[in-house]
């Protein structure tokens, strides 16, 4: 149900993928710019290339969707206040401690 949903946010650091996701993105466009310059096969596989490069930018678009979507929830949670709030796999963290408290107690 719900704790293993908030135990597998937790294990995940939002910002990290997103950076790691950007730079995949960046060396991707590079190998298509490449080899589209190159021989037939060369311009076969950056035609190729584009087409993946394409589904990580819908990636990217749900990262960032993923974002607003967190931001929405800590407003909701009243989370953060006048500062930064904590980042999501912090957030979900202690979540995944409570429902694990829960968890006990009810065993």
């Amino acid at each position: 149900g719900e704790a293993t949903l908030v135990q597998k946010a937790c294990r995940h650091k939002l910002s990290d993928l997103s950076h790691e996701l950007n730079a995949y993105c960046s060396q991707a466009s590079e190998l298509a710019r490449a080899a589209s310059s190159g021989d037939a096969d060369l311009v076969a596989r950056a035609k190729r290339t584009q087409a993946r490069i394409r589904e990580l930018e819908a990636l990217q678009q749900l990262f960032v969707e993923a974002e607003e979507d967190y931001k929405n929830m800590c407003v909701w949670f009243h989370e953060g206040g006048g500062k930064k709030p904590r980042p999501p796999d912090e957030f979900f963290g202690y979540w995944h401690a409570f429902f694990q408290g829960i968890r006990a107690v009810l065993e």
